[in-house]
């Protein structure tokens, strides 16, 4: 299945992690290290008190990497928590009860999503990453915020951004925008729109002249 032969592409959103609940998730796993390191510390010191220090800082280092191994695992699996389905096309996007139409909105912003990327070569910035972050404005300025896997439902390997990336350069390169960043920007969103409006204006005239 190519990306020519499809008319649009499914995929799953999911739910991100409220910053509480990020906050109670990390403040557990510190007061579980706190806790491990005091009776390290009170285990070392009455066994071995002239190693102690040694010892100690050793043991520190390897509970602190369980842990930390122990909360990537609990945070993976809270980010690919699925709340339902959508959908992009040449007409617009849906987020399970929301639809937008491309026509009528100012941009789509898609930037990293919060699993890491497994390729570090920059020519394949989104494609390796696991989900994506994706930011609907409207003409009024509203901000619409979604976190959706990249992984599309129509066809294994085919990816959201691959499906997006073709409706930019085919028919809205100054309504979609890929940036770099983890989170969305407004300072950065209106650098591009002026950037965009510059470009649109000069195409206009362009074309103008032409004809």
């Amino acid at each position: 299945m190519t990306l020519s032969l499809l008319e649009n592409i499914e995929f799953e959103i999911l739910k991100k992690p409220s910053l509480l609940e990020r906050i109670i998730t990390i403040s557990i796993f510190l007061l579980i290290y706190a806790l491990g390191m005091y009776f390290v510390i009170e285990y070392v010191n009455k066994f071995d008190q002239r190693l102690s220090y040694l010892n100690a800082k050793v043991a520190g280092l390897v509970f602190f990497g369980i842990l930390l191994f122990i909360e990537r695992k609990y945070d993976r699996f809270v980010r690919n928590r699925r709340i339902g389905k959508g959908s992009v096309s040449v007409n617009g996007i849906n987020f399970i009860n929301e639809s937008f139409d491309f026509n009528s909105i100012k941009m789509l912003w898609v930037n990293y999503g919060l699993n890491t990327k497994t390729n570090n070569r920059i020519e394949y910035l989104f494609k390796d990453f696991e989900t994506i972050n994706v930011s609907v404005i409207d003409n009024n300025d509203k901000i619409t915020k979604f976190h959706i896997d990249n992984d599309s439902l129509d066809s294994k390997g085919l990816k959201v951004t691959d499906f997006i990336e073709k409706l930019k350069k085919s028919h809205f390169f100054f309504k979609i925008h890929f940036h770099e960043q983890s989170k969305f920007s407004k300072r950065e969103y209106a650098k591009t729109q002026k950037r965009y409006g510059i470009m649109q204006n000069a195409l206009k005239k362009r074309t103008k002249n032409r004809n």
